[in-house]
């Protein structure tokens, strides 16, 4: 039910997401128990977790449209991008992500076959997460693991960004013979 124009705060199933007062009230109750369960440490949160899977599908099924376009948003908030602020504190501009995803890109495109089979691991690592979590609630924390691995390569991708024609002039500069 999270995308940015519903967010209302945890528990809360706003009236565009379900419009029928009843299945609303219902599924509200099933939160407050569910989060009950949950502080109390006990196993029924799973059973009643287990409650949500039937409208979920069902609202799956009656709207495919919506459901994509939730899914496709929620990968932008996988990755920083169009958050919803949820805590105290706002998390980093999604224009970093953005800028390693494209020295990354600069990276992979400029490598060399042998250094594109290196890079491969932390492209499908990306990659995975994206597809994983699209269905799910996503947040920019569940991205983190790949974080580091971007950015690496995101620092090959300025090096040859930065450094191109110098680079350029070593390869082709005949070098003095000993």
């Amino acid at each position: 039910y999270e995308t940015r124009e519903t967010w209302q705060g945890w528990n809360v199933v706003p009236e565009q997401a379900v419009p029928d007062p009843q299945e609303r009230a219902a599924i509200v109750a099933r939160f407050d128990q569910m989060w009950a369960e949950f502080n109390r440490g006990s196993l029924a949160v799973s059973e009643i977790d287990r409650g949500f899977r039937a409208p979920a599908l069902r609202q799956i099924r009656e709207h495919p449209a919506n459901t994509l376009a939730a899914w496709i948003d929620g990968a932008q908030r996988l990755w920083y991008q169009h958050y919803i602020v949820m805590y105290r504190d706002p998390e980093a501009s999604g224009l970093y992500v953005l800028l390693y995803f494209a020295l990354a890109i600069y990276a992979a495109v400029r490598a060399a076959g042998s250094e594109r089979r290196m890079m491969a691991p932390i492209g499908l690592l990306a990659l995975y997460l994206t597809v994983i979590f699209l269905p799910l609630h996503d947040e920019a924390r569940y991205s983190v693991i790949a974080i580091p691995g971007l950015i690496a390569v995101a620092g090959v991708g300025l090096a040859r960004l930065v450094k191109a024609d110098e680079w350029a002039l070593r390869v082709s500069r005949p070098t003095a013979a000993v």
